[in-house]
C-alpha cells in the first residue's frame, strides 16, 4: 500500500522511476496552480497549463522537461491503496482521468472551482505532511476521489496534446485490460498472448520495454494487488479470497502470497488493521 503527495518547487529533476522502483503499479497525478509546468510523458514533450491536473497512467514514463521551472503537486498512489469499490474502479479506468489511448490525460479547472481545487490539494498534502495516515487513511482517500471526480466530469482531453501511441505501449494497456478482465480463471502468458493476436516472445518484449517486467511477474503482481486489496478491505476469508482468485486449495494461494509478499494473507492482514 502506498500514497504519497509532494510539492515541487523550482527547478528540480523528478524522476518517479528512480524514486519509487515499483513505479509500473503507481498511478500519479501533477497538480498545478499559477504555474504552468513543462514535463516529457514517454519521452514527448506536454505543457500543463496553471491550475490543471495532469493524470498518468501507470504505463507512461514521466520526467520534468530541462526547462522547467515552478512549483506544483506531485500525488502518486498504489490500486491496491485507492481501490475499494467499483466506483472508485471506475474512476481509475475513465478515459477522463487515466485510462486514455495517449497515457494521460490533463484537465483544467474552471474559475469558479479553482478555489475548492486549490484547498482540497492543500488539505491532502498538509494530511499527508503531519497527519498519522492510517487513522486519516478514510480522509485521504476522499480527497484522492474528489480530485478524481473532477477529471472525470470536467475532463476532455485536447488535440493539441495527443501524441503518438507506439506499438509497446498499445499491447501493455490491452493486456492490463485483459488480465483484469480475467485474473480468476486465466493465468498463463500464453492465454493473453492468443487473446492480443500476438506470440508470448513479442508480449514479452512490449512488458520489457514499457515496464521493465516480464507478462508472468505482471500477472503475479496483479494477483497480489487485488489480494491485499480483499485483505485490506473486504471482511472475506483468507479461503474465500483464493477462491475468487482461481485458487481451488488455500494452500495453494497463501504459499503464492507468501513468496510474492514474505508475509502470509492473515498476517498482513493483521499487521494492517493492527496499525489502527
Amino acid at each position: 500500500m502506498k500514497f504519497g503527495i509532494l510539492e515541487v518547487k523550482g527547478n528540480v529533476d523528478l524522476m518517479p522511476s528512480s524514486h519509487f522502483p515499483d513505479n509500473a503499479s503507481l498511478y500519479r497525478a501533477i497538480i498545478t496552480e499559477a504555474d504552468e509546468i513543462h514535463v516529457q510523458l514517454d519521452y514527448h514533450d506536454v505543457v500543463v497549463p496553471p491550475y490543471s491536473i495532469l493524470y498518468v497512467s501507470i504505463e507512461t514514463a514521466l520526467a520534468l522537461s530541462k526547462e522547467h521551472e515552478g512549483r506544483f503537486y506531485f500525488l502518486y498512489f498504489t490500486e491496491v491503496f485507492y481501490r475499494r469499490t467499483s466506483f472508485d474502479d471506475d474512476l481509475l479506468n475513465s478515459p477522463e482521468t487515466f485510462n486514455t489511448p495517449q497515457g494521460f490525460n490533463v484537465v483544467t479547472i474552471e474559475e469558479e472551482l479553482r478555489e475548492y481545487y486549490a484547498s482540497q490539494v492543500h488539505f491532502l498534502y498538509d494530511v499527508f505532511s503531519h497527519k498519522n495516515l492510517v487513522v486519516f487513511n478514510d480522509l485521504i482517500h476522499g480527497l484522492i476521489k474528489q480530485l478524481l471526480l473532477l477529471g472525470s466530469l470536467m475532463g476532455k482531453q485536447e488535440e493539441k496534446l495527443a501524441h503518438h501511441v507506439d506499438a509497446d505501449h498499445e499491447v501493455v494497456r490491452s493486456f492490463r485490460g485483459l488480465v483484469e478482465e480475467n485474473l480468476a480463471v486465466e493465468k498463463s502468458v500464453a492465454f493473453y498472448a492468443e487473446r492480443l493476436a500476438i506470440s508470448p516472445r513479442r508480449l514479452s518484449f512490449a512488458c520489457k520495454t514499457v515496464l521493465n517486467t516480464t507478462p508472468k511477474q505482471f500477472i503475479s503482481k496483479c494477483i497480489v494487488k487485488e489480494a491485499k486489496r480483499r485483505l485490506l478491505y473486504t471482511s472475506d476469508s483468507v479461503r474465500e479470497i483464493a477462491w475468487k482468485l482461481g485458487y481451488e486449495e488455500e494452500n495453494n494461494f497463501s504459499a503464492f502470497f507468501m513468496k510474492e509478499t514474505k508475509l502470509s494473507p492473515s498476517t498482513y492482514r493483521k499487521a494492517y488493521h493492527g496499525r489502527g
